[in-house]
């Protein structure tokens, strides 16, 4: 009876877990442990804000943009109507929209962004409470922020929103106002804000996608609560 007991106590202890850990290397892929491990690592480090980061998103309901100025002063840029992405504005709400634009844009610039803590500049005050609840009541932008936690656990960084006036955001700003005018005013605000000496235009993308998931989700709510006062 005491063999029985100390045997049992020796698998609980030591066997178990260390069957658990084998299993769960050999099920993981193997690029994706390293970024699980190091993810912890960035919390040594301190938060940076946007300007110190030089990286600024924003969104419109005519279209969206963003940018990252690198060490060597060349600015990495996007902008485009929502219309030429295979995207009907009118599907979403602004929240949605801002959200989805800070989602694309970590994407493209994220091995930027490995070990580090950014502030994320957005004047939308729904998406900074959303990620700093880290939740949301909207089944959207609840779909935005899943992607965008996958996308910070990828490349092992931590993001926090930090809610601004729009004329702060200057130059992403004019990138979500797609139009001649615009783009030339983000150029010029660029070179004398950021000291910019090179630009170079980069493409967000898995944008019908993430957008489609979105409009799901919402849908799938209207829905159920269409049922529901219908069933009252």
């Amino acid at each position: 009876m005491l063999f029985s007991r100390i045997l049992n106590d020796f698998f609980s202890a030591f066997l178990v877990p260390a069957l658990s850990l084998i299993i769960f290397l050999f099920l993981i892929p193997e690029h994706t442990v390293p970024a699980l491990l190091a993810t912890s690592l960035c919390y040594e480090q301190e938060w940076e804000d946007a300007p110190t980061a030089k990286w600024y998103t924003d969104a419109s309901f005519s279209g969206l943009g963003g940018l990252l100025c690198t060490p060597d002063n060349a600015v990495e840029y996007f902008f485009s109507s929502w219309e030429d992405l295979g995207v009907n504005p009118n599907d979403f709400h602004i929240g949605e929209l801002e959200i989805a634009t800070l989602v694309f844009s970590a994407d493209l610039f994220s091995h930027h962004f490995r070990k580090r803590k950014l502030w994320a500049w957005c004047d939308n005050m729904s998406t900074c409470d959303v990620l700093r609840n880290e939740g949301a009541k909207c089944p959207g932008m609840h779909v935005c922020l899943r992607r965008l936690h996958h996308i910070m656990a990828r490349d092992s960084f931590l993001l926090r929103g930090r809610h601004i006036r729009t004329e702060r955001n200057t130059g992403a700003d004019e990138l979500s106002r797609p139009s001649p005018g615009h783009l030339n005013r983000f150029f010029a605000w660029a070179r004398k804000e950021l000291g910019a000496t090179s630009f170079r235009r980069v493409s967000p993308v898995g944008v019908p996608e993430l957008m489609q998931r979105v409009k799901r989700a919402h849908d799938a709510r209207a829905a159920a609560i269409e049922r529901r006062d219908l069933s009252c």
